[in-house]
């Protein structure tokens, strides 16, 4: 009887632990001896399955240790609890250097993974031997105010009330957050 409880309650341990386990989907092409990449992706709210089906084979051929990932609660790294917060995601870039064994890498930053790998070079400069900007805004709230004012032109321009009253709105929002 022992036996069955103790067997019991270590599948239940199991279970409760595969369940809340939080998978960050990756994946390396080339040689673990060339230069490393890592790909940041855009977003949020997507992932990195262009960039690998297009260029990550093609940058290995050519000499580098491309890695690509998806943000913990994005693309094909689900979770339900992700905060989207930048030192979530700068523990999993750093689980990534742990898990591919790398002292430093550069990291390529398609949009807000720019933002991204500004952010996480400016904390952890050992660890970025370059960055590699793509379409990435480097001012995120100069990008936005540069938009709404072309936006607003626009509207203004083709006497679209809705859009100018929605435009104001976001100009009333709080821009520090």
């Amino acid at each position: 009887m022992k036996i069955k409880k103790s067997i019991v309650l270590l599948a239940c341990i199991l279970t409760v632990t595969f369940i809340n386990a939080q998978t960050i989907y990756s994946k390396a092409y080339g040689n673990s001896s060339d230069d490393p990449l890592i790909f940041l992706h855009g977003g949020p709210g997507y992932n990195a399955v262009g960039f690998e089906v297009t260029t990550a084979q093609k940058l290995s051929e050519s000499g580098f240790y491309v890695i690509v990932y998806d943000r913990r609660g994005e693309g094909r790294s689900p979770d339900k609890n992700a905060t989207f917060t930048f030192e979530e995601t700068f523990n999993d870039l750093e689980a990534l250097f742990d898990k591919f064994h790398l002292k430093s890498a550069s990291l390529i930053g398609h949009s807000f993974g720019g933002v991204v790998a500004t952010l996480f070079a400016d904390k952890y400069p050992s660890k970025v031997n370059s960055i590699i900007l793509a379409a990435a805004p480097l001012s995120i709230q100069e990008t936005f105010l540069t938009i709404l004012k072309l936006l607003k032109s626009i509207y203004f321009a083709n006497n679209d009330s809705v859009n100018l009253n929605y435009i104001s709105m976001l100009e009333q929002m709080d821009k520090n957050s």
